[in-house]
């Protein structure tokens, strides 16, 4: 039985079959059992591991395409003000981006100094003299 099953299907079973990408894709990789540790999200994951989750992506897709595709992923998750920095960042010159990380990592100590009917206000509703409120102004733009 098993020589008469050669003689029937021995020529097809020495020939090489070969898939399409697609339906490659769609076969299920060693990493999609339930066997082994469990994997984290992306979002807890190290930088190695985002790494290396990312790379055919990255690859495969070039820098606009992906910096588009997240701008539109952050609008959708409602972030439009993170989409829009974002495109801000990729779309306009390379310096901008720069100038928005230096900014971004300098002191956001911006004092907004009182009017001066403010400053009276506070005068009367902390019982200062002129001489204490002077000197609390002082210290504070020292720091």
């Amino acid at each position: 039985m098993n020589n008469r099953f050669l003689a029937k299907f021995g020529a097809w079973l020495q020939e090489e079959i070969k898939f399409p990408e697609v339906v490659l894709r769609c076969i299920p990789g060693p990493s999609s059992t339930s066997e082994g540790r469990p994997s984290k999200d992306f979002k807890d994951a190290s930088v190695v591991i985002k790494r290396r989750k990312t790379e055919q992506l990255r690859k495969e897709k070039s820098t606009a395409e992906l910096a588009f595709a997240t701008s539109m992923k952050l609008r959708e998750s409602g972030d439009p003000a993170g989409a829009q920095l974002l495109e801000e960042m990729t779309t306009t010159t390379p310096s901008r981006s720069k100038r928005i990380l230096t900014r971004w990592r300098s002191p956001h100590n911006e004092q907004s100094s009182y009017s001066l009917e403010e400053a009276v206000a506070l005068l009367i509703s902390a019982n200062l003299t002129k001489t204490q409120y002077n000197t609390l102004r002082s210290g504070a733009n020292q720091h």
